[in-house]
């Protein structure tokens, strides 16, 4: 799968000489003195409430320029404001090339910039990130396996003493100030070996090794590979808009105390320690947390980042509130495998009167498919292979009535989109985490809805200046979340305009409270509804379309 990375422009700024063209309508061929009445005109006579849309979409600078150009795109195509409204509510205009301009010198993106004074442009940042990457992906294959004392126990097999699960001071570094002698070792507490301990750990208890729940044992261990930070690292869309909500919003981070829950590599603690925050704390109970100091310690940050290892439910900070938390929680469904509860404990913990968490909100969004395609290449393929039935080939994951996550092409999509879950990070309580809702869909041509697709968006709002957005749905720029296919046991026929009805309640699962039980009802007649059972699990194993 090809992930595309996002490439920043910048518009040019027009010269302030008194002869700006008249601004001209979206819809139609007007012009007014100013884009403020040019766009007035197209929410009065066409119905589209260009500043609306903004605001719901949580659009910065550079979204709402590609949102005009790709109006004008799409209206000289012969769109109607009806199929208009409906691919800009579906997000169809994040291309990079709706950033190049639909006519010459328009006055509706020059007078953006009155409402939106931070333009930055941060191709340097990109190359400096870029650069970290590289550095930080060869930095962790020259590391070794962590360090841990070995110990000759009774049985004349070697173990391990098994490093303390907090480290308070969160580095392995010489003290602020002064210069490193090279030797770590000179910092361990010597008085606190205890003999009982050394015997102890000669002849350890496997099942008292970690003091995870086998529940957690599976996803800390699966957060202490490589290669899903890597990824994730790789997800330019995700980590740069992490970074820039930081970088654009210095001062809202400038002296201030932040908590990055799930640190993982430290890369978010980096961000918050650039963006100029007096003091960082990053808490991960992954083995992953002993690379991120060894990468904070290179690159120079040891002394405004401290790192703890340990599950937020346990660790005791050196700090008792924090100003910012930061946290990447989320997962496939946005539910499915997050961190959410864990960021709610920070919360209710440590976050100061006033303080704010990003992101700080999230919206769930569905639409109904037409996947056809799927279900001929992955069950009608083995059905019939050079004229052999190979149908015993096909497995759980190829089974039409599984979920799987995949890049849906926006030209499956059959129904309008529909936001059906918002979630306050700031207010929300844990319980709300297991939820019922309603949606409703309009059919935009006629087909049949086989497929429920879900996605989400999560917003940078409290607080900032320049609010960013990050977005997973059809048509975006591809993330490692894609999308959450529901597939239907009975598909439903539509006929254009007509309003497909549903509802969807999402349960955390009593074995394990990040994996989701997920049930949806659907209909056109109330009288003739159909409701079907999905199950979010790492046992369904959720494939990648």
């Amino acid at each position: 799968l090809r992930r595309r990375r996002r490439r920043r422009t910048t518009v040019p700024t027009m010269a302030d000489d008194g002869d700006a063209p008249a601004a001209k309508c979206l819809f139609s061929e007007r012009r007014f003195p100013t884009a403020k009445e040019a766009l007035a005109h197209d929410q009065k006579e066409a119905g589209f409430d260009f500043e609306k849309f903004r605001s719901e979409l949580s659009l910065d600078f550079y979204g709402s320029v590609k949102l005009i150009n790709f109006v004008r795109s799409e209206v000289a195509k012969g769109a109607d404001v009806k199929a208009v409204i409906d691919m800009v509510s579906r997000r169809l205009f994040e291309a990079e090339k709706y950033m190049k301009p639909q006519i010459e010198e328009d006055a509706l993106l020059f007078e953006l910039d009155d409402s939106q004074e931070a333009r930055v442009d941060l191709a340097a940042e990109n190359k400096a990130l870029k650069g970290y990457i590289k550095s930080l992906q060869e930095t962790m294959k020259k590391m070794s396996a962590s360090m841990r004392t070995m110990v000759l126990g009774s049985d004349g097999e070697i173990r391990r003493i098994e490093v303390d699960e907090q480290d308070d001071d969160g580095d392995d570094d010489s003290k602020e100030g002064g210069e490193d002698d090279g030797d770590e070792d000179d910092d361990l507490p010597v008085e606190e070996i205890d003999p009982d301990k050394m015997r102890a750990a000669s002849n350890p208890k496997p099942k008292e090794k970690k003091k995870f729940s086998p529940t957690d044992n599976y996803y800390f261990e699966g957060y202490s590979d490589r290669e899903i930070h890597e990824e994730m690292l790789k997800d330019t869309v995700r980590t740069e808009a992490y970074r820039d909500m930081m970088y654009l919003n210095k001062d809202a981070f400038e002296g201030k105390t932040v908590l990055d829950v799930g640190c993982g590599t430290g890369i978010l603690c980096m961000f918050a320690a650039k963006a100029g925050a007096k003091r960082v704390i990053g808490v991960d109970a992954s083995d992953m947390i002993d690379k991120a100091r060894q990468i904070v310690k290179d690159n120079g940050l040891s002394g405004t980042i401290t790192l703890i290892k340990g599950k937020v439910e346990d660790v005791k900070l050196p700090v008792e509130k924090v100003d910012i938390i930061v946290s990447e929680w989320m997962g496939y469904f946005l539910l499915f495998e997050s961190m959410l509860t864990t960021v709610l404990v920070a919360r209710d913990r440590w976050l100061a009167k006033g303080g704010v968490v990003y992101p700080d909100k999230a919206r769930l969004f569905i639409a109904g498919a037409e996947m056809s395609e799927y279900r001929e290449e992955r069950v009608a393929y083995w059905k019939n292979v050079y004229g052999f039935d190979m149908s015993c080939m096909i497995t759980k994951q190829d089974h039409p009535t599984e979920c799987f996550t995949g890049t849906v092409d926006p030209k499956s999509i059959v129904t309008t989109t529909a936001g059906f879950q918002d979630f306050n990070i700031l207010t929300i309580e844990t319980k709300q985490l297991d939820f019922t809702a309603e949606f409703a869909i309009e059919a935009l041509r006629d087909d049949t809805v086989d497929s429920f697709v879900v996605d989400f968006d999560t917003y940078f709002d409290a607080g900032l200046k320049n609010k960013v957005a990050l977005r997973t749905g059809c048509g975006s720029p591809v993330t490692h979340w894609q999308q959450t296919v529901f597939t239907l046991k009975k598909p439903l026929k539509l006929h254009k305009g007509e309003i497909l009805r549903g509802e969807i309640i999402a349960k955390r699962q009593l074995k394990n409270f990040r994996e989701y039980s997920v049930r949806i009802t659907y209909w056109l007649n109330p009288d003739n509804k159909v409701t079907q059972d999905f199950s979010l699990d790492v046992g369904n194993d959720i494939d990648e379309y």
